[in-house]
């Protein structure tokens, strides 16, 4: 679900990094988007297995232009909505640690659904094709003898 999230999120052109993953040594980029994955929780069982889970994100967008932290989560909520993304509220202000950044956050939700295997079912019946087959071979091997 993770790649989902990232792929709808690249659509912008924007970098997108794991929340905290960017090296303390390089610079922000102008602008881009962080998320983290709260949880993936089992939401509903069937049969003794869980048939359906719900991811739980935070989607940050961190600009240097005020403009587009106002501007761009609001296109990405709608994008996320498209892609079947569950977007809570029009988001937050985050914190950024850089002076020069402001950012915006979402709380972003996917419910996906466990499609559980199709029980297996009874052995099919031999055709007579492959009684014929089993004889040609040992035919075959009786020849060589």
């Amino acid at each position: 679900m993770k790649q989902e999230l990232i792929s709808v999120l690249e659509t912008f052109g924007y970098p997108v990094y794991l929340q905290g993953s960017m090296n303390i040594d390089d610079a922000y980029p102008d602008s881009f988007f962080t998320f983290w994955n709260n949880s993936s929780d089992e939401t509903a069982h069937y049969d003794n297995d869980a048939s359906a889970f719900v991811w739980d994100f935070d989607v940050n967008f961190y600009s240097s232009d005020p403009a587009l932290v106002n501007t761009v989560p609001v296109t990405a909520r709608k994008r996320l909505k498209a892609a079947g993304f569950i977007v809570r509220g029009k988001g937050h202000d985050v914190l950024s640690d850089e002076i020069t950044h402001t950012g915006r956050g979402l709380d972003v939700y996917y419910r996906e659904e466990n499609t559980p295997p199709d029980p297996p079912g009874p052995e099919p019946e031999p055709s007579p094709e492959d009684d014929e087959d089993e004889n040609e071979e040992t035919d075959g091997d009786t020849a060589n003898n």
